[in-house]
């Protein structure tokens, strides 16, 4: 069996884990065979200044350390932090989004000063527990318990530029995002880059603040939120949404029975710390990658084929999510990527429509029946849609040889369902 996987995993055919192999064998099958393989090609390019980024490596390195995530999972996740470096992991409480934030920091870091982990309180009512704020009693300025403005400072020196940092904002929604965050999202999109603190003016004799006036965001720079959803939490607005790539994780019951029969001893974060350093500058220097024109075509062609639907249906989206979509779309392209139809395109297009368009959809019946109808439609070839797949109890649907968008429609879905019964819905509830 070995050795069939081996010749199979050498032709880059490595979807076996549903048809073939529970995923606990695949992995262990996969760690056996592949990590030596990719140890082998850091070793043999030391002596290089930089060493290609492999995200096997990082997958194998998991395995070693006893944590397992699909790896379907983890190349959208490495995707979507290139694409953009904001990423929102939204999901069940105890599901690993924290911990698949926290692995991939500690591997791909030198040191432990590349990472920062913030607990959000329910009682940020401002930017001030986030960055500080000027203190007027004292005519000075009044850091965090957090310093996340050091931690951004450090991360912007020049001698640091190649080399990544990682914000990662846990328990994100606690309290309303954009009360707190929303300096952030203002300076993500301005050509600036820059984030005011304080407008101190220090007289002749007075000690100068710790803290600069203004934080510019410096590209090296990677904020990951964690979200879970329940009752002591709260929504997040289309405009938050619409800055990240929004990564849903959703627990399979092989992903309970395989961790279930796993060795719960073996877990030792300690062999993830700097196992990847090597592939740093390699990582930063994707996340600048060219748009892949051909491959681009392709996907303008998708968009413009859903967005004319989604128009007449009151859904429609804008410039920033088409290009988003698009560099996306070219950093899942070095990926292996999932596809029932062999088009690659198509599946590439399926991830950008659960990522970039369906975490923004939440309303009532009256608001959202009719989109989430036409994206249902969108899912499947021409004329080939059925009203009937949208039933709770019909799974023809799924089954469909005719279904271009499996990820999507699953979703979309179970957002209608949820609709059906509450009359109201959000993508991280459904």
């Amino acid at each position: 069996l070995k050795t069939f996987v081996k010749e199979v995993y050498h032709l880059n055919i490595m979807n076996l884990e549903k048809d073939v192999l529970s995923k606990r064998t695949y992995a262990l099958i996969k760690k056996d065979l592949s990590y030596p393989l990719n140890k082998e090609i850091v070793k043999n390019r030391k002596s290089k200044s930089e060493v290609v980024f492999d995200d096997t490596i990082f997958m194998s390195d998991l395995l070693e350390a006893g944590l397992y995530f699909d790896p379907f999972l983890v190349s959208r996740f490495l995707a979507s932090l290139q694409a953009k470096p904001f990423v929102i992991l939204s999901g069940l409480s105890g599901s690993g989004k924290t911990k698949l934030a926290e692995s991939f920091a500690m591997h791909i870091s030198k040191s432990q000063e590349q990472w920062m982990l913030v607990p959000v309180g329910a009682d940020w009512t401002n930017k001030d527990s986030l960055l500080g704020f000027e203190n007027t009693l004292t005519k000075g300025y009044s850091l965090p318990p957090y310093n996340v403005p050091k931690f951004i400072q450090k991360a912007s020196l020049e001698e640091n530029r190649d080399k990544p940092y990682f914000l990662i904002l846990d328990e994100m929604n606690l309290s309303v995002v954009e009360r707190y965050f929303a300096d952030f999202l203002s300076a993500m999109e301005s050509s600036h880059k820059e984030i005011s603190l304080h407008q101190i003016e220090v007289q002749p004799g007075e000690e100068p603040p710790k803290v600069p006036n203004s934080l510019r965001l410096p590209s090296n720079l990677f904020i990951i939120g964690t979200v879970n959803i329940d009752e002591s939490t709260y929504m997040f607005s289309p405009k938050v949404l619409d800055r990240a790539n929004t990564i849903e994780f959703r627990l399979s019951e092989d992903d309970v029975n395989d961790f279930l029969k796993s060795d719960l001893g073996d877990l030792s974060l300690d062999k993830l710390v700097g196992a990847g350093k090597d592939m740093a500058l390699s990582f930063l220097k994707n996340c600048n990658k060219e748009l892949d024109r051909e491959l681009i075509e392709n996907i303008d062609e998708l968009l413009l084929e859903t967005f004319k639907p989604l128009k007449k249906a009151g859904a429609e989206f804008g410039y920033r999510t088409i290009s988003e979509i698009r560099q996306l779309a070219t950093q899942l392209n070095q990926f292996e990527v999932k596809s029932k139809t062999n088009n690659k395109e198509e599946a590439i297009f399926d991830i950008a429509i659960l990522q970039k368009l369906l975490p923004k959809l939440h309303g009532s019946v009256g608001k959202l029946k009719a989109p989430l109808t036409t994206l249902a439609e969108l899912c499947f070839d021409p004329d080939k849609w059925d009203n009937k797949y949208l039933n709770n109890e019909n799974t023809e649907g799924e089954s469909s040889e005719n279904l271009r968008y499996p990820l999507s429609f699953e979703k979309v879905k179970s957002m209608y369902v949820r609709l059906s019964q509450n009359g109201f819905v959000s993508f991280a509830e459904a």
